[in-house]
């Protein structure tokens, strides 16, 4: 139950804080956005480690993998989810990065041997369409928020969204 509950909790600060870093991100640009963003991270975090001496956890040889994965999922996918974010709106780009949940059970198939068969097929197929479909008909002609207009194309706000996916999915 704890652990639903954590990653309920999770999702709500996910949505939120996208609703937060939308005008930021937009103004600022992706580069400039992502940026700040670890910065004021790494601070929190390393005052975190330093202040309840979790920081000498770290091993020195999980030091490299860690710093990959940092770069694969926060640097580029980050990147990406604000660029698309700024092209597409937040609801859009949060629809479309709900696929790395999709993206995660591919490469756990390609990588580590899970088996894809039966429902988890039907809801991987299930998540892709109902993606596409909202980014696809989910405007309506009477939504005038500043964040539901596509600036720019929308394939290229798509394959920004996927990306963004794709890294955090390989980064996890």
């Amino acid at each position: 139950m704890q652990a639903e509950l954590l990653a309920a909790l999770a999702a709500l600060s996910w949505a939120v804080g996208s609703l937060f870093s939308a005008a930021a991100s937009s103004r600022m640009g992706a580069f400039a956005f992502t940026r700040w963003r670890l910065f004021f991270a790494l601070t929190l975090l390393w005052a975190l480690a330093l202040f309840t001496g979790q920081w000498r956890s770290l091993d020195a040889s999980s030091v490299a993998l860690l710093a990959l994965s940092g770069l694969i999922g926060i640097f580029i996918g980050d990147t990406a989810l604000f660029a698309c974010m700024n092209r597409l709106g937040p609801r859009r780009s949060g629809v479309l990065f709900a696929t790395h949940a999709l993206f995660s059970t591919l490469l756990a198939w390609l990588f580590l041997g899970e088996t894809l068969w039966g429902w988890t097929l039907v809801g991987g197929s299930l998540l892709v369409s109902g993606v596409m479909v909202a980014i696809v008909w989910g405007r309506r002609e009477s939504e005038t928020h500043a964040w539901e207009n596509t600036q720019g194309s929308l394939w290229t706000g798509v394959v920004l969204g996927l990306v963004a996916a794709v890294c955090q999915s390989v980064a996890t």
